[in-house]
């Protein structure tokens, strides 16, 4: 695993100074010689790499400009590190296939003194992107899912998991009118919502810092199914002339959520990663839009997965 190459590698390595690239990843010329005189005047404990991701086909720059995005990413390739602040942090978890540089990461913020930096200019450049959509899709889907083992992406994971409750709280009450029969549960939305509020009261209680992420991350989505309750439930009527079309509320909920996920992926997250509006138009936007939702679809068991194994973990730590 990428983890445990990194920690052998430095297990062999004999000299004060350590510096990561993997299998494709392009230093520039000047990389080293950059980066340790940015480390040594003056002296900083380490200093990141800063990854610039490179498309050359359209499918390439779909998937370029909905995940990783123009702007230079900072990176653990291409990372030079001193030898003692390395050990004084750790190595690298060694058992998962992604996220272990997250984690290792999430430590050095946590440090109350160790900091690294991050280069102005990209001195990496990764011409690897996939050329396959369901390549990237099937890449997500395993990444996430190995992640899941770790405590990483924690708002992300957080947010998956309120909306997953959320869509959850209104789906219940169809439950036996759909399903019925021998699965017929008596007062099931009662019993979902009591072991909801159990839920929260048993995170502030064991970690009240927890629960802060959470409410952070569930309130919007509460607030937008409480207004859209408050006005539709049991179910939405829109008169169309004379004759009523009723939609369900979960449909509604999924759709609308649908749509967001949509223009998110289509707009904002690009032009928030360093997009410009001529990368968008005048129908590029349309394929982003649709491989950002289903690629965001492919992610969510693994953030589900994660976020219940974070909240095990938890318990079991208090």
């Amino acid at each position: 695993m990428p983890g445990g190459a990194r920690n052998l590698g430095v297990k062999k390595s004999i000299y004060p100074l350590i510096a990561f690239l993997d299998s494709k990843t392009l230093p520039e010329k000047s990389w080293l010689e950059i980066s340790t005189k940015q480390m040594i005047y003056p002296y900083q404990f380490f200093i990141f790499g800063s990854t610039k991701y490179i498309a050359k086909t359209e499918v390439q720059r779909i998937i370029l400009l909905s995940v990783f995005g123009k702007k230079p990413v900072s990176t653990i390739p291409g990372m030079v590190i001193h030898r003692k602040t390395f050990d004084e942090i750790g190595g690298f978890i060694s058992t998962i296939r992604a996220a272990e540089d997250l984690e290792w990461r999430n430590r050095v913020n946590r440090h109350a003194v160790i900091q690294g930096i991050t280069p102005k200019n990209y001195n990496l450049r990764y011409e690897s992107i996939s050329n396959s959509i369901f390549k990237e899709f099937y890449r997500s889907a395993r990444n996430n899912w190995a992640a899941a083992k770790i405590d990483a992406q924690m708002h992300t994971r957080a947010l998956i998991f309120c909306l997953t409750c959320c869509i959850l709280l209104m789906i219940t009450p169809n439950w036996n009118r759909l399903i019925g029969g021998p699965l017929f549960v008596p007062n099931i939305s009662k019993i979902y919502f009591i072991m909801f509020t159990l839920s929260f009261m048993a995170v502030y209680i064991i970690n009240p810092q927890n629960l802060k992420i959470l409410t952070k991350n569930i309130f919007l989505p509460l607030l937008f199914f409480l207004v859209l309750a408050s006005f539709f439930i049991p179910e939405l009527a829109l008169k169309l002339g004379s004759q009523p079309i009723f939609i369900d509320l979960d449909q509604l909920f999924l759709s609308m959520l649908l749509v967001i996920g949509f223009i998110f992926r289509a707009f904002i997250a690009p032009l928030r990663l360093g997009a410009k509006w001529n990368d968008l138009v005048p129908i590029r936007w349309i394929a982003m839009g649709f491989f950002g939702v289903f690629n965001d679809m492919s992610k969510v068991p693994g953030y589900l997965a994660g976020a219940c194994m974070s909240i095990g973990r938890m318990l079991k730590k208090n």
